[in-house]
């Protein structure tokens, strides 16, 4: 018996097994249900089964593979390496083996820490199916390199390859996995691709750099482990996905939050060369600057206040070495799990990113590699409107009126150190005058918007610039601005106010329908949206696949270069009627907010 993968345009016939290399127990994912006559694909490594599920929510059927080991994490605070392979065996991909370790041991969703590994780089592969059926001259297995066994056609070409979307997932780079976004699978249910989505490490156990730690590194520098790891899918990715119909050519990077920051930085690693052709980035933290001898002197004083890994003459590798994987994973502080809040000191963020300008797996801070550029591929760096109204939404904050919000920022950054606190307090009301008409005369617009530009929205359009200055492939800046039709619920708690404005994740379960996220994630009331919602989401949706397929997007004009860094340039805003290009949007602001509030690329988000 065999079952037809759909490509666009032609069937690859994959047959289906009667033995299997069974690996672990699990279910199937949220939102699915699964049915009978699995997929089976042939990789380098081996022959692999997936699972048919149907997605709840479309009722389209999907052929899903779920945690294909890619590489190999087994020894802590190293490079990967290649997996090890299970040919003659059938590797049972239709269950989840776990993820990698979270902050201090906690995921969301809910999961135990035993379900948590350090050797935890595996990868999922989703793409539509067709109604199972016969083929006259017996079975055949797709295999990676893009034939079949001894029935079924192989892809000659490009045209009749799918474009191949690889999702990295956000958790500021301190925690996510593959099952942290509910829904972002639901992608390939909406659109014609094939979906990757990989597992890399985070926190401690993906970014910790140590100079004890360097001299064990063939590299001869330490960190960016989850870098490498994202750098290790993309290499599978080229050599494997043709299995799945996917085109190796035609690979595009899809991230959010930390996701989109991993994308900046793949940007500036010169290992990222040739392993994908475009980059969607969704609200990334764009500062991403921090050298290896700041970083390890902040990561030193966080290892010696957490643990009793200290020698006479530094760290001591072998302690560190011996620390239970969940103590590793509760190394750093909650501060590296940054939100942006309103800046608490008047020399930028107060811990670096994670990501460290090493010399070697990230060569130089991302503004200056897409200035060179290192890698040119077409880009799309998006933001919302109101990035925090998700996260950060005071309902005090919120009821205040112009003055009352105008000593509340006074009497702030006066306890902050700034210098002239009222003066900067009473700009940053004029700066935002528009938004408190727009927002009912209250504050919760102006001061979501205040947050949201001078953390994520600046430093974006400033990458931007700096890439289509250098690049020849397209660029676009975009911001989403359409608010949730209704407010829209996070937690589950009275004190926390609803986000009523485009917040952070909200483009992207937009584009995914994925309505359900935060009832999922944090027991939140579930929402329902609008038509409104829906058009907004599929129409961004539809620009991330067009770029992923023909390196453009058709209506949308990307930035254009100019004589001078000080000229004009357009954004694109993301509304629910289609998108709008407003030109030169946020450059005035983004100039006052840096040169006469001093709230510069020092205070732009990290991780």
């Amino acid at each position: 018996m065999s079952i037809v993968l759909a490509s666009s345009c032609r069937a690859i016939v994959i047959l289906v097994a009667a033995c299997r290399l069974d690996v672990v127990g699990g279910t199937a994912g949220a939102g699915t249900r699964s049915i009978a006559q699995p997929p089976r694909v042939s990789t380098e490594c081996g022959v692999v089964d997936g699972v048919v599920q149907v997605d709840a929510q479309t009722g389209t059927r999907l052929s899903v593979w779920k945690d294909i080991p890619f590489g190999n994490s087994s020894v802590r605070w190293t490079p990967p390496t290649e997996p090890t392979c299970w040919a003659p065996h059938v590797y049972n991909a239709t269950t989840r083996r776990g993820v990698c370790w979270q902050a201090n041991g906690k995921t969301r969703p809910p999961s135990t820490p035993q379900q948590q590994r350090e050797d935890c780089l595996t990868l999922d592969v989703i793409v539509k199916t067709q109604p199972a059926s016969l083929t006259s001259g017996g079975d055949a297995t797709r295999t990676a390199a893009g034939s079949a066994g001894s029935v079924g056609t192989a892809h000659t070409g490009n045209a009749s390859l799918l474009p191949v979307i690889v999702w990295l997932y956000g958790g500021s780079l301190v925690a996510g996995s593959t099952d942290s976004c509910p829904g972002v699978d639901r992608l390939a249910a909406l659109s014609d691709i094939v979906l990757v989505m990989p597992n890399y490490r985070v926190g401690a156990h993906g970014f910790l750099s140590l100079p004890e730690l360097d001299a064990r590194d063939p590299r001869g520098v330490s960190g960016n482990y989850g870098l490498l790891d994202q750098q290790l899918a993309l290499q599978w990715v080229k050599k494997n996905i043709r299995g799945w119909g996917g085109d190796p050519d035609r690979v595009t990077l899809l991230g959010q939050s930390s996701g989109g920051t991993s994308i900046l930085a793949l940007l500036a690693s010169p290992g990222s060369r040739g392993l994908f052709h475009a980059a969607v980035s969704l609200s990334a933290s764009p500062n991403i600057s921090v050298n290896l001898a700041d970083a390890q002197r902040v990561f030193t004083d966080v290892v010696r206040r957490s643990t009793a890994c200290t020698a006479s003459n530094g760290t001591s590798v072998e302690c560190l070495l011996a620390l239970p994987a969940v103590s590793v994973a509760s190394l750093l502080p909650v501060a590296f799990d940054v939100t942006p809040q309103l800046p608490e000191t008047p020399t930028g963020q107060h811990y670096p990113g994670l990501v460290v300008v090493d010399g070697v797996t990230v060569v130089a801070d991302v503004a200056t590699a897409l200035a060179l550029p290192l890698i040119d591929v077409p880009l799309l760096l998006q933001t919302e409107l109101a990035e925090m109204d998700t996260y950060e939404n005071n309902r005090t904050i919120d009821a205040m009126g112009e003055q009352h919000y105008e000593a509340f920022l006074a009497e702030w950054l006066d306890a902050h150190g700034f210098q002239g606190a009222q003066s900067k307090a009473a700009d940053i009301v004029t700066l935002y005058a528009p938004e408190f008409a727009a927002g009912g005369q209250t504050a919760e617009l102006p001061y979501q918007v205040f947050l949201a530009e001078f953390s994520f929205l600046c430093g974006n359009l400033e990458l931007a610039n700096r890439a289509v200055a250098a690049f020849a492939s397209p660029v676009y800046a975009s911001v989403g601005v359409h608010p949730p039709c209704r407010p829209l619920s996070v937690f589950p708690v009275a004190s926390a106010a609803p986000a009523r404005y485009a917040g952070h994740n909200w483009d992207l379960i937009a584009a995914a329908h994925s309505w359900d996220y935060y009832a999922i994630h944090f027991g939140a009331d579930a929402y329902t949206p609008c038509e409104n919602d829906t058009e907004w989401g599929d129409s961004m949706r539809q620009q991330w696949i067009e770029l992923a397929t023909t390196g453009k997007i058709a209506g949308i004009p990307p930035i254009q270069k100019s004589g001078s860094s000080d000229g004009p340039y357009s954004v694109v805003l993301q509304r629910h009627s289609g998108p709008e290009v407003a030109v030169d949007y946020g450059k005035q602001r983004c100039a006052h907010l840096a040169k006469s509030l001093g709230l510069d690329q020092r205070f732009w988000l990290v991780n």
